[in-house]
């Protein structure tokens, strides 16, 4: 529980500290705000701060998608389960690698992002139709028709998202 507390604060300290600095009216660098925030409150100090506070938001997030991504698996196979803390060093080394061949973090962020808009929008439509199958959720269970409804526009405004912001993803990823 001590950790949780630890981690979510370090990944708070941030915010928190930009909002103070930006409404003394300092002016952050454009090349890096977010060290910034702390170089101009604190000095060097201040920026080695930073860059610890970066580094244990960065593991904790890194460590938690490794696991959560591998324990998505374990039912596909028992020697996955058994073999879970190897996949996990084997995953976060893999993203490393990823990341050292192509570089540029900006791009791999927003592509990142790119791709779960992609994935949402089967995802929520998926959810819908295992809501209304009896198979799946019981023949006590409901599902509201206004949700349905409202969980199918939600689809359809996110899937025409998605395909209008492709053409500007692909320039994106060619600039």
């Amino acid at each position: 529980m001590l950790a949780n507390f630890c981690i979510g604060s370090t990944q708070r300290l941030p915010r928190s500290a930009g909002l103070g600095v930006v409404s003394q009216g300092i002016e952050l660098d454009p090349n890096n705000p977010a060290a910034a925030v702390f170089s101009s409150s604190l000095g060097m100090i201040g920026y080695k701060v930073f860059g610890l506070v970066l580094l244990a938001a960065s593991t904790s997030s890194v460590i938690g998608c490794a696991y959560t991504s591998v324990s998505f698996t374990q039912s596909w196979h028992p020697w996955i389960a058994r073999q879970q803390k190897y996949i996990v060093v084997g995953f976060i080394a893999f993203s490393t690698a990823v990341y050292c061949l192509l570089g540029q973090p900006v791009k791999i962020l927003v592509i990142a992002g790119a791709l779960n808009a992609f994935v949402l929008p089967i995802a929520l439509a998926c959810m819908l139709i295992a809501a209304k199958r009896v198979s799946i959720v019981g023949s006590e269970y409901r599902h509201p028709n206004w949700l349905l409804v409202l969980g199918a526009l939600t689809v359809v405004v996110t899937s025409v998202g998605v395909v209008m912001s492709f053409e500007a993803l692909m320039k994106f990823w060619a600039s």
